[in-house]
């Protein structure tokens, strides 16, 4: 199945128990001297990783591909401090119709 979401993994997602998805409100302009923007104010989540330690930190943090366009997602990531370089696109449904 297609992947409807852009991905950028912050931490190798065996370090964690559990997990757990949390809507982030983006901002809609870059900060001064930052790439890129405006940006969409909603579609972006961040999936919260718990260690079996204690605590919890970004795992990994998503974008829905029906708002965000790729390089829009790489730029606020970049912006806001996060990994970007190693960002997914999200999958092109195409056309055929496997599994049916």
């Amino acid at each position: 199945m297609p992947t409807r979401e852009h991905s950028a993994e912050q931490q190798p997602v065996g370090k964690y128990a559990r997990f757990r998805r949390m809507p982030i409100e983006s901002n809609r302009e870059p900060p001064p001297g930052g790439r890129g923007g405006p940006f969409p104010t909603e579609g972006l989540q961040a999936i919260l990783g718990f260690p079996r330690r204690g605590g919890s930190e970004i795992q990994e943090m998503r974008a829905a591909a029906s708002i965000w366009e790729f390089e829009t997602f790489r730029d606020w990531l970049h912006n806001n401090g996060f990994e970007w370089a190693n960002a997914v696109r999200a999958e092109d449904d195409g056309d055929d119709d496997a599994g049916d």
